[in-house]
């Protein structure tokens, strides 16, 4: 039952936080739970990713940020650098300037794959750019 909750949870605030259509035609919820079966991510590390606590060195929490910033077109499929247009999109109430000038330096990151470069790019990215 407990655990049911936390799902509903997690779906509900994820939901909240990206009301917009993916362009590959996908809703964020089908990403979401796309990518959850996809890499088979514990509960416990879905909250930390969305409460953004990077304390987590879990392959499948880091392959299920690269499935979710992929899928919802904020990451480059090819090299998981992150997109500062979509990230401008998404994320308005945060400075395009600081967006545009940061993000980029987080994109020369590179981890030990694509998962945990994606991984260190967020953490880079919560850093330098945090919410107003």
């Amino acid at each position: 039952m407990v655990l049911i909750l936390h799902f509903k949870l997690i779906f509900i605030a994820f939901s909240m936080i990206l009301l917009f259509k993916v362009s590959l035609g996908q809703s964020p919820e089908e990403v979401f739970h796309g990518c959850m079966e996809e890499t088979g991510v514990p509960t416990e590390i879905i909250h930390k990713i969305i409460n953004h606590d990077s304390g987590f060195d879990d392959q499948r929490g880091k392959c299920f940020e690269k499935c979710i910033c992929i899928g919802l077109g904020l990451c480059d499929a090819n090299d998981g650098k992150l997109i500062p247009e979509m990230f401008i999109k998404m994320k308005p109430y945060l400075s395009a300037d600081k967006l545009s000038e940061e993000l980029p330096k987080c994109n020369e990151i590179n981890g030990t794959d694509i998962c945990d470069s994606i991984h260190q790019r967020y953490i880079c990215f919560y850093e330098r750019i945090p919410k107003p």
